[in-house]
This record gives structure tokens, sequence and C-alpha cells, in this order.
């Protein structure tokens, strides 16, 4: 089996900085808020070594910026994001 190339990008929200990784396949990785983008980058980079910097595609930038609204207080719905599985089929996020 051939593991897809992740690429990955740290963004501020009002609640912190988040990041989000992908593949040609879907969203990876979410890691939720922390107080920099450092911390945001590194605790992303534990779980998907290997992940590249990138800017976002048109489909992962429509992602980012539902997330922050979401974390402007905005009422978001995540359901239509497409996401590539991880192990046991779930996607994986840092909470």
């Amino acid at each position: 089996m051939t593991t897809k190339a992740q690429t990955y990008h740290v963004f501020e929200t009002a609640g912190g900085h988040c990041g989000i990784a992908w593949n040609d396949i879907g969203v990876t990785r979410f890691q939720l808020p922390t107080r920099s983008a450092d911390a945001t980058e590194r605790n992303l980079l534990r779980r998907v070594p290997g992940a590249e910097p990138g800017v976002p595609t048109p489909a992962v930038s429509e992602i980012i910026a539902a997330v922050k609204r979401y974390f402007n207080g905005e009422n978001v719905d995540f359901s239509n994001v497409a996401r590539s599985r991880g192990p046991g089929g779930i996607l994986q996020a840092d909470l």
C-alpha cells in the first residue's frame, strides 16, 4: 500500500493557532488551537512526521475559513469535509 504525501498548514483563529494536514484524498489530521504557531506545528508534526508545509488547496482553504468562523462563534457544520481516514477508519485529531 502506498502512503499518500501529506501537506500541512498552520493558521491563526480567535481561539489560537490551529493546524491542518491533508493529502490528495482529504484531511488527515486537525490540530486544535494552541497558544503559538510553533507549538501547533510541533504537535502536528509529531502525528504526521514527514509532512511538508504548503499552500492550502481551494478545498482546504474553505475548511480553514469555516474553522475561523467556528472559533468566532458561528455555528458551522463540518460534516461535508472530505477526510482521509487513518488507522481504525477514523480521522485523526488532537483534542
